[in-house]
């Protein structure tokens, strides 16, 4: 079974099988997520950051990987930064592959602004479905 939840802006929440996924998940001050705070998000298994905007939820995508253990997905340089902060991560580059357990993740181009690395786009894969943002 796959549920595709937007959380509002660039920002959704995947069920996937046994995972759950969230992508940019600007939560403080987008007036369309249904969460009020990140302390509200009790489960995630990955969270995909696409670049380091404010509107696509780097600073909530840190404070919801350490509350719930979930593991940080970006490109190397957000990731590691991920990494200073306290949580579990997995960077990766353009044109890559990162895997953990029976998903994989592919990293692509996107045309875009940043101001840590270049921002990328994701095609997920696990057994139950692939999506791409």
């Amino acid at each position: 079974m796959v549920k595709v939840t937007w959380l509002g802006h660039a920002a959704f929440e995947i069920e996937a099988g046994r995972y759950i996924f969230l992508i940019d998940p600007w939560i403080k001050g987008n007036p369309a997520s249904p969460y009020a705070s990140y302390t509200e998000v009790k489960r995630a298994d990955f969270v995909l950051v696409t670049h380091d905007h404010g509107d696509h939820g780097l600073d909530d995508a840190l404070k919801i990987c350490k509350n719930v253990r979930a593991t940080f997905i970006g490109v190397y340089e957000l990731a590691e930064l991920a990494g200073k902060k306290g949580c579990r991560f997995l960077g990766g580059n353009i044109g890559g592959e990162i895997q953990k357990d029976d998903v994989k993740i592919y990293f692509t181009q996107a045309v875009h602004s940043s101001s840590i690395a270049a921002p990328c786009g994701f095609i997920v894969c696990t057994p139950e479905v692939t999506f791409y943002h």
